[in-house]
Order: structure tokens, then sequence, then C-alpha cells
């Protein structure tokens, strides 16, 4: 995250951008709508990663965003959800 200077919502997209693509962690989409913002992520790592990747991203919106996220785990597939602060 130090290539973003600035720890922000955007620098955090952005983050998730590059591990998708570059990563092959899986695919994701973004909605927001006011101050909601969910995030879907689709892999074929199983449960296990999801639950992994739950408490990861749900730490990182955490620390970097400033805002409390809740996860839905499947079996490939995690949906985040959280307010923009």
């Amino acid at each position: 995250m130090f290539w973003f200077k600035k720890p922000n919502l955007d620098t955090f997209l952005s983050y998730l951008n590059i591990i998708c693509r570059y990563g092959g962690i899986g695919q994701y989409e973004v909605e927001m709508d006011g101050r909601n913002c969910t995030i879907l992520l689709h892999h074929g790592l199983g449960l296990n990663v999801s639950k992994y990747l739950g408490y990861f991203f749900t730490e990182a919106i955490k620390a970097i965003v400033g805002a409390a996220a809740k996860s839905e785990t499947g079996r490939n597939s995690l949906v985040l959800r959280f307010q923009k602060p």
C-alpha cells in the first residue's frame, strides 16, 4: 500500500484491482449507493480461502478506509459491505 501514499477508499480499491488482476485472486465488482459500499469477490479457491479473505479485507478496510466492514463468505465468493466514513 505504500505505493499509493495516502490510505483511503480509492487507494484500497486500486490495491484490490492490482491483487485481483496480477495476483490471480479472482474477479471483483464494486457497487456504491450513497455512503454504502458493497464489494463482491468471485474466485475458485474454496471456502477456507473465502474465510481468510473475509478476515483480511475486513481488517484492511478498518485500517485503510476507517470503516467497519461486514463480510459474507460462500464457497467461491466473498461479499463485503460497509459505509464510507
